[in-house]
C-alpha cells in the first residue's frame, strides 16, 4: 500500500478578554470563576469547567475557543451568576 497525502486545514482559536465588576459600585471583583458555553448546549452540560481567576482588577482571558459564538458565565461568592 502506498502513502497518501492528507491536507488538514486548521482554524485559529479565539479568545475572550474581560473584566468582572460589582454592578452597584463599579469596583473590580478580584476572585471569581468563569466558563464559556457554545450555542445549543444545555446549561450545566459540562460541570467542572469553571476556571478560577485571582486578579486585583477583575480581569480574565478565556482562550482556545472555537470561532462560533460563545456565552460567558461568571460566578463569585456573594453575587448572582452573570452572563455575557
Amino acid at each position: 500500500a502506498g502513502a497518501e497525502d492528507v491536507t488538514i486545514i486548521m482554524e485559529p482559536a479565539g479568545a475572550i478578554e474581560g473584566q468582572v465588576v460589582d454592578k452597584r459600585t463599579g469596583k473590580p471583583i478580584p476572585v471569581f470563576q468563569a466558563m464559556t458555553e457554545r450555542p445549543g448546549m444545555e446549561r450545566g452540560m459540562n460541570p467542572g469547567e469553571f476556571t478560577t481567576f485571582h486578579d486585583p482588577e477583575g480581569r480574565f482571558t478565556l482562550s482556545g475557543l472555537r470561532p462560533e459564538g460563545v456565552s460567558v458565565f461568571v460566578r463569585a461568592w456573594g453575587y448572582e451568576e452573570g452572563r455575557a
